[in-house]
């Protein structure tokens, strides 16, 4: 079931994004001079779309989709727009807009990777606004995780340069690991809610009833992945190290979006934790400490991008302490203090990028004096400064009242207020100190050398700036319309239903004497502390990112020493652990659960397949020459088939009997590779290995009945298996069907496994036999062997075709034509066979692994659980499980191709590698 209000504007808003990404990456006819334009265009679409939203919006009632996809792990495709999404969709998109118009006179477009950074803001903008507007955690978490993979690739732009390979690892990185704790918060959620729907969860309030060690441990995880996303004290060092990225993605990433994601998240968690005791020290201790070395540094740092970094940091500080000093009653105008950040930081970010294309100017002492020399640059350098600074008649002074008249109440009503206030006010000085110190020297000092002017910005660059630092000025002397704004976004839970007023003028007042005396002690501040930023810059501001940096070049040292220690050479020994610990684990619970073992009748037509099944395992182990070893595991194999068909599985039997002819050729391709069998102490250590995880493992099959009360398997999909998933072969339907996640997991880890195989063995410029090449001598029968190829292709696609109502399916299917391909590299040479030289196994496992995926997201359009089957009742050939199937089936060709091409690199070199 769809529950839709406006579903399709909400879907255009979330995923049109990425199929502008896509398009912009792969279309190559387009322009790359045009691309910015594009972009901006397309941004403007979805800014036109949040702003209808918000027009249409109704507070009790907001927009909402939700298509069930994974009910049983509580994840359903949802989404809602209500004035929290809306508000931040509208900086994502606003911003995006002014980026990308920006962008396109920053950018240099005889660089072929222009089209690449195009392709991973729109990727970013996507992710942006799913992770604001998915209503279900996991969903949300899933974007969450995207805008750091968006981030890595906009940070890494300019890959050639070390310093942007290294600062977009430690991005990507600290926030992995804080979105780790993300998500086992997110988990914990929904072990004690028994949903994950936001929605849900803020209505149902099941979370601040629960223990307080849980509500304590939830809540620690959760800011954790917030203090990651958002720069926060101890994770803040990623941010000024991003600053090697390009500028556009500092201006649009680092100050008004990605950044504030974390906030976003804050602000939705807030009703849930409010009133927990330990909610005000914890969320204030972590934003003091951040405010307070953000401030420090951007007062001493000289790269113009990191001065405005740290600064950031600051600020994202005084949001996250917004809402620890918050009241139950809810919040007054939290989105002034972010959307006035938004406005001035975006455009600083944006003159500091003109300052570099034009003059080559990115630190602090070359640009002294450098708006004196350029008016207007000069007009919007200095709103902007002045609405950091919250000089009045910005928006900034309206922020900066906003949050002094908080702190003064929170002096007045929390005991242990004075702490956090002082705290605050002493950033509140900082910030003015720094914001002074950018004024003064880009106005009134003279470098010590003039910088060389390549060319005068133009008015197309300025634009972007000028509109977002005139929006800064015209709603700082309009405060009426800036509280028309905020309160066109209130949501209930978050905000006070019935805020003050925001005034220009509120009288003489302590605020006013507060604000007054933080100005004129920033001034002073400045000039106290301007004597000593030579000395105090050599202090190691950032000791935290020297650290950080220094682990991650020794880990792969401490890896590896490690590794050596617990890993021995020899694939024998891993064995003998994982059998060894999966033994262990299975021992209790067997002997809890009690086995049932029931005496066989004495003759039965299995006695003599017994006796020769455990006679050629045994033969393994006498066995010294590797061709005898061969013939007794390939033995061992068929015999198992063989005993699958005895007992009415030909499925299955089917299914073995291809693994083991495809064994049976690699053997034959590896047979003079083998060393002979030689006597060694571990083989007495390995045997009762063996034992011990043979009896364990005969054992599962003799647990003692089933659940009280339940349904045998057995029975459960032989009744279902027509009736609900269309097939008559049981086994393919659990497979594909009500085991079909199980299988689609399986799937992804042998595609990782294989793509990690292929990039070991092979290189991109050495994928296929060479010309007149073959993996054994040309043979008498390579006339014929594309006859068999072709027989192989036919019976592999009868296998999948009928793979859902008989023995067969994708897997058998894919078997069969690896096995065709491995006889056909075995004696015939590639210039007789042109077609099979452009075979790419990775193309393969990319396709297979679409395909594979297709039912997951089909589910969505029809509305039901994840992999569950539909079926095309005029053409019964178009169903969703032979999608799948095939996927599957060029997957195996895939895997089978490469495990080809490691088997020509070992003959070719000896077995060296």
């Amino acid at each position: 079931m769809i529950e839709a209000s406006h579903p399709a504007l909400l879907l255009v808003l979330v995923f049109c994004p990425f199929l502008q990404a896509a398009i912009f990456f792969s279309c190559k006819f387009l322009p790359r001079k045009s691309l910015g334009f594009l972009s901006t265009f397309f941004s403007l679409i979805y800014f036109a779309i949040v702003i209808y939203l918000t027009i249409e919006r109704s507070e009790e009632s907001p927009f909402y989709f939700s298509v069930p996809w994974v009910p049983s792990l509580l994840v359903n495709f949802s989404f809602q727009a209500d004035g929290l999404s809306l508000f931040f969709a509208l900086l994502i998109t606003g911003m995006g807009s002014l980026v990308s118009f920006y962008a396109q006179f920053y950018m240099n477009y005889e660089d072929k990777r222009v089209r690449r950074f195009y392709s991973y803001i729109g990727l970013f903008m996507g992710s942006m606004l799913g992770a604001v507007t998915a209503d279900n955690f996991l969903v949300l978490f899933v974007f969450w995780e995207l805008t750091g993979v968006a981030s890595y690739l906009l940070i890494s732009y300019d890959y050639h340069l070390p310093s942007a390979r290294i600062s977009a690892r430690s991005a990507f990185l600290i926030n992995a690991v804080a979105a780790l704790a993300l998500l086992i918060g997110i988990i914990l959620v929904g072990l004690l809610s028994e949903t994950l729907e936001l929605s849900e969860i803020l209505d149902r309030d099941t979370i601040s009833n629960k223990d307080s060690v849980w509500v304590f441990a939830i809540m620690a995880l959760l800011l954790t992945g917030i203090a990651g996303k958002s720069a926060q004290f101890p994770f803040h060092f990623w941010l000024p190290e991003a600053m090697s990225a390009p500028t556009p993605v500092s201006a649009y990433l680092h100050s008004a979006t990605m950044v504030k994601l974390g906030i976003y998240l804050l602000a939705r968690i807030y009703p849930l934790f409010v009133e927990t005791p330990l909610w005000f020290p914890l969320v204030t201790t972590l934003s003091m400490l951040t405010v307070l070395i953000g401030g420090v540094a951007a007062l001493f740092a000289k790269k113009l991008k990191r001065i405005l970094a740290f600064a950031t940091i600051s600020q994202l500080g005084f949001f996250i302490s917004f809402y620890g000093i918050g009241d139950p009653q809810g919040l007054e105008y939290d989105y002034v203090h972010i959307f006035n950040h938004a406005l001035y930081k975006g455009s600083l970010f944006m003159l500091v990028g003109i300052l570099a294309v034009t003059a080559g100017i990115t630190e602090l002492e070359p640009a002294r004096g450098i708006c004196r020399r350029f008016p207007l640059l000069g007009v919007i350098f200095a709103v902007s400064i002045a609405a950091m600074a919250g000089l009045p008649g910005t928006t900034g002074f309206l922020s900066k009242e906003l949050l002094v008249r908080d702190l003064v109440l929170l002096l007045e009503t929390e005991p242990t207020g004075v702490i956090v206030f002082g705290g605050l006010i002493l950033g509140l000085l900082l910030k003015v100190a720094f914001s002074y110190r950018l004024f003064y020297n880009l106005f009134f000092c003279s470098p010590k050398k003039e910088a060389e002017i390549k060319k005068a910005p133009s008015i197309w660059i300025l634009t972007p700036p000028f509109i977002l630092s005139s929006c800064a000025l015209i709603l700082g002397i309009w405060p009426s319309g800036l509280e028309q704004f905020a309160k066109a976004y209130v949501i209930e839970g978050l905000h006070d239903p019935n805020p003050e007023e925001i005034h220009l003028w509120h009288g003489l007042s302590l605020n006013l004497l507060l604000s007054l005396c933080l100005f004129i002690g920033g001034v002073y501040l400045y000039k106290y502390t301007r004597g000593y930023e030579k000395s105090i810059h050599t202090i190691t501001l950032s000791g935290l990112a020297d650290s950080w940096s220094s682990y991650l070049e020794k880990l792969p040292y401490q890896a590896g020493s490690l590794t050596r220690i617990i890993h021995r050479p020899h694939v024998s020994w891993h064995l003998s652990i994982l059998f060894l610990i999966c033994s262990v684990v299975l021992i209790p619970p067997l002997l809890e659960a009690g086995i049932y073992f029931k005496a066989p009748p004495m003759f039965t037509k299995f006695d003599g397949l017994a006796l020769s099944l455990g006679l050629s395992s045994f033969l393994l182990l006498i066995l010294r020459a590797a061709l005898d070893r061969f013939i007794a595991l390939s033995l061992s194999g068929f015999l198992v088939t063989f005993y699958f068909v005895l007992r009415g599985a030909p499925d299955v039997a089917m299914t073995q009997m291809v693994v083991e002819v495809a064994m049976l050729f690699v053997i034959v391709l590896l047979f003079f590779k083998v060393p002979a069998q030689q006597a060694s102490k571990s083989r007495v250590l390995r045997l009762p290995i063996a034992i011990i995880f043979g009896v364990v493992f005969a054992a599962l099959p003799m647990l003692r009945g089933k659940v009280e009360g339940g349904v045998s398997l057995r029975n459960f999909f032989e009744l279902n298996a027509l009736a609900v998933a269309k097939g008559a072969n049981v086994v393919n339907t659990i497979l594909v069907d009500f085991r079909g996640l199980d299988t689609l997991g399986e799937v992804a880890v042998i595609t990782a496994a294989v793509f990690g195989v292929c990039a070991l063995f092979y290189s991109s410029r050495n994928l296929w036999l060479k010309p007149h090449d073959s993996l054994l001598p040309v043979s008498p029968f390579s006339s014929v062997m594309p006859a068999l190829f072709l027989v192989g292709l036919i019976m592999a696609f009868n296998l999948l075709i009928r793979g859902h109502n008989a023995p067969g399916g994708g897997f058998a299917g894919g078997m069969v034509i690896g096995i065709s391909l491995v006889l056909v590299t075995m004696g015939i040479q590639k210039s007789r066979l042109f077609i099979l030289s452009k075979i790419h196994p990775l193309t393969l496992l990319s396709l297979g692994l679409l395909s594979s995926l297709a039912p997951a997201y089909l589910s969505l359009i029809f509305g039901g659980g994840i992999m569950v089957s539909y079926f095309n009742p005029s053409v019964s050939l178009f169903n969703t499980p032979l999608l799948f199937d095939f996927g599957i089936m060029l997957l195996v060709i895939g895997a089978v191709t490469a495990i080809i091409l490691v088997l020509r690199t070992i003959s070719l070199h000896g077995g060296k590698q």
